[in-house]
């Protein structure tokens, strides 16, 4: 008797993508939940961090939008250099209806032009940011970003 050889099949690999940012934590810390079983946090840049923690650069922004009632709104934008998170309060007009207060909180956010996080280099004055689907523009800055900005510059060249 001859022994019958059978072709063997290839394994049907699937791999399974991975799921959509849902906007809870970072995109990172929600990466790594899924790659790992026991994830670890994600890696940071201490020496940024340390040299960069004191810097926080705050401008003047206005809300872009087709609603009439939000011409006036002004915002306080706050750039934090050490991580480049970012953090909007809403200055309130008095007897305008709004609270004012925290608008947005304190996180990174990504320009969808580039995929990338904000830096400090995409925070120029008359710029459109889009941050947490709302469309900002940056309007003034206050007198420690100009000097920082002259500082930086100087040290750059």
């Amino acid at each position: 008797m001859v022994a019958m050889q059978l072709a063997k099949s290839k394994p049907l690999l699937k791999y399974q993508e991975t799921p959509p940012y849902l906007g809870y934590g970072t995109e990172e810390d929600s990466l790594t939940s899924v790659s790992a079983l026991l994830p670890k946090p994600p890696k940071k840049d201490v020496q940024k961090i340390f040299k960069n923690d004191l810097h926080i650069l705050r401008y003047e922004a206005k809300l872009v939008s087709s609603n009439p009632d939000d011409e006036n709104r002004k915002f306080i934008l706050s750039f934090y250099c050490g991580d480049d998170t970012i953090q909007i309060y809403e200055i309130a007009d008095r007897n305008s209806g709004r609270v004012g207060g925290k608008f947005l909180d304190r996180k990174k956010h990504v320009n969808p032009v580039s995929g990338k996080y904000y830096g400090e280099k995409e925070m120029l004055l008359g710029q459109l940011l889009l941050l947490g689907g709302y469309k900002f523009r940056i309007m003034k800055c206050d007198e420690y970003t100009e000097k920082y900005f002259e500082v930086t510059s100087t040290i750059n060249l």
